[in-house]
């Protein structure tokens, strides 16, 4: 009994568990018994869905029944959804996939935001905005461009007003905004230009204001006044005054020593200097404190240290205190500062582009040159500062980098000879060594022309000689261009016949003026090369020949004889050319002549005749 009431208890907690996941089989089949009387069972229970299909029995889970009689068989309570279930034709949501979609857009929007966001930070991050240098010390630029991580330049240049070492202008406006690791060029005054000259004055009738006056306004860096008691020479003038240069004539450089002597009258007139109050030089400047040191009788010594805070040329201290007292005599020490201590790096890895940048955080002017060497192209072969060496403001540094071993050799073949020798120059001037072979031979080719070249469009190595044959030209004989003297314009020569004589023959006629009394106006009494030297084509020929200033009017030679031409007085003063032509009964008689009569020509002046020929 126990036994039956465990099941019935266990079999009501079984049904509960299954009602929450499917509904109630519609019958229960109870179990027929055998009437073989073998007492073995056969127990088969069906259980139908809503739709009346059968489920799967689960034989693992038997339970013995109260009734001796009957068995029952536990189901598992899950099975699988199939197209029959009644959640399987469930109305999908209505929108289809769109919440999907629009969360899609809104992630990508998201993301596309917080790269632009990204984006501006960095590049805002990565700019630096540009203050107004102008007045600057340089020092204090190149610490500005350091911490800033700007590669600065800086170029030098005289100026009148600006003092040494301050920015006059830069490239860049102040507020623009430049990337970082850009370039950001100023201009520093170099201070006045001391070759610059002026007249001397007349320094021996000027006072000694006058003098300061004309030294301050023309930048004299080097004019001294000193004072003397003079017994003779009035207060305030000139007892004497001199130019330490040997080479001044009448004009003086800026810088050029003048050492000028005023009298302070007798020596009585002059008590001892009052007692002075010594200021604070740091607010007065180098220039000022030394200006009254003098005034006051002081002396100025100036011990020059280096600092890595304060900048270069500043006052940091004086030996004597603000407002103690001095007398004439005593001696005031300024210590001032030569800027941060540098010392020159090593540029040996460096090339140009970054040699420039370091030569810039420097402040060391850099010059860079190149010449050809055994090393690669573009590493550097020579550092005129020596690693280490301490930089000051005088430093200057120049790097020479290789161009490398080999010097390409264009073809200068039918060129002239000076085409090759300017390239060889240019090599050369960059250290490449190269020397040229020259054989000269006659050619028809102009003078100087290049015939032949054995090294051309390729490489060569320094020290290499590169041979080339140049043409002489043809060899032609210089005609002689200078008649004897006395002669006639049938014989002498002129400008024009000079002309004519030098056609084809390759000669270049240079004429110059020049007067020979007994030489006909318009005649050539003089050549700079001997008639019949030898000579190539293209050879200067100088020749010089009578002014023409004489002119007369052509005669109408037409109907004249040759006989009368020849007794006619212009015959001598005209070149006069017969020339038969035509035949005709009347012969001898001249019909034709290349200048109109009548017309005003030059002594010398050829005229062509034509005479008929006697049938």
């Amino acid at each position: 009994m126990k036994d039956n009431d465990f099941l019935n208890s266990y079999k009501k907690n079984v049904d509960a568990d299954e009602n929450m996941f499917i509904e109630e089989p519609s019958t229960i089949d109870k179990v027929k018994t055998s009437n073989n009387g073998d007492n073995e069972q056969k127990a088969t229970r069906r259980t139908l869905s809503p739709k009346g299909k059968a489920t799967r029995s689960n034989p693992s889970r038997q339970v013995a029944a109260p009734d001796d009689s009957m068995t029952y068989e536990e189901k598992n309570a899950f099975y699988a959804p199939n197209k029959y279930s009644a959640y399987a034709n469930a109305p999908a949501p209505k929108g289809g996939g769109g919440n999907g979609t629009q969360r899609i857009i809104v992630v990508t929007l998201m993301v596309i935001l917080l790269f632009a966001c990204i984006f501006m930070v960095v590049s805002f991050s990565n700019q630096v905005k540009v203050i107004d240098f102008i007045g600057w010390v340089k020092n204090d630029f190149m610490l500005w461009a350091s911490e800033n991580k700007i590669i600065a330049q800086v170029e030098e240049t005289y100026n009148d007003e600006i003092e040494q070492g301050r920015i006059i202008s830069q490239l860049v406006a102040p507020g623009e905004k430049i990337k970082k690791n850009q370039f950001l060029k100023v201009y520093v005054s170099k201070g006045p230009d001391m070759d610059v000259e002026y007249y001397l004055p007349d320094i021996m009738n000027m006072t000694k204001d006058e003098i300061e006056t004309w030294a301050n306004n023309n930048l004299m860096s080097k004019v001294r006044i000193s004072v003397e008691a003079s017994d003779t020479i009035e207060k305030g003038r000139v007892i004497t005054y001199e130019v330490n240069d040997k080479t001044v004539i009448d004009k003086v450089k800026r810088d050029t020593p003048i050492y000028v002597i005023i009298s302070k009258g007798s020596a009585v007139e002059n008590a001892p200097l009052k007692e002075v109050r010594i200021p604070d030089f740091k607010t007065l400047g180098i220039s000022a404190s030394m200006v009254f040191a003098q005034e006051n009788g002081l002396v100025m010594t100036i011990n020059r240290i280096f600092d890595e805070y304060v900048p270069e040329s500043t006052i940091i201290s004086q030996n004597l205190s603000v407002d103690s007292i001095a007398h004439p005599g005593d001696t005031v020490i300024l210590t001032v500062s030569q800027g941060k201590e540098k010392f020159m790096p090593s540029f040996k890895q460096l090339d140009k582009s970054d040699a420039m940048s370091l030569a810039g955080q420097l402040g060391v002017p850099l010059k860079v040159k190149e010449r050809y060497s055994s090393s690669d192209a573009g590493r550097m072969i020579y550092q005129s500062v020596s690693v280490g060496e301490q930089i000051t403001s005088e430093t200057t540094l120049e790097l020479t980098y290789s161009l490398g071993p080999k010097i390409a050799v264009s073809n200068f073949e039918g060129q002239q000879r000076f085409a090759i020798e300017e390239w060889l120059s240019g090599v050369n001037e960059f250290g490449a060594r190269i020397d040229l072979d020259i054989t000269y031979t006659q050619n028809s080719a102009l003078s100087g022309t290049i015939l032949s070249q054995n090294i051309k469009d390729s490489y060569v190595y320094r020290d290499t000689v590169i041979k080339i044959v140049v043409s002489t030209g043809n060899v032609i004989f210089v005609p002689d261009f200078v008649a004897v003297p006395g002669a006639g314009y049938d014989l002498a020569v002129t400008r024009e016949k000079a002309e004519k004589m030098a056609e084809g023959l390759g000669i270049i006629l240079l004429f110059t003026e020049g007067t020979d009394p007994s030489r006909l106006p318009g005649e050539v009494w003089w050549q700079s090369v001997s008639a019949g030297s030898e000579a190539a084509v293209g050879t200067i020929v100088k020749l010089k020949y009578n002014p023409v200033n004489i002119t007369l009017n052509v005669p109408d030679f037409i109907g004249k004889t040759v006989d009368e031409v020849k007794a006619m007085p212009e015959y001598d003063n005209l070149n006069i050319i017969f020339q038969l032509g035509e035949t005709s009964s009347t012969g001898n008689i001249i019909y034709q002549q290349s200048v109109t009569a009548h017309s005003t020509v030059a002594y010398g002046t050829e005229i062509i005749l034509q005479v008929y020929i006697q049938e």
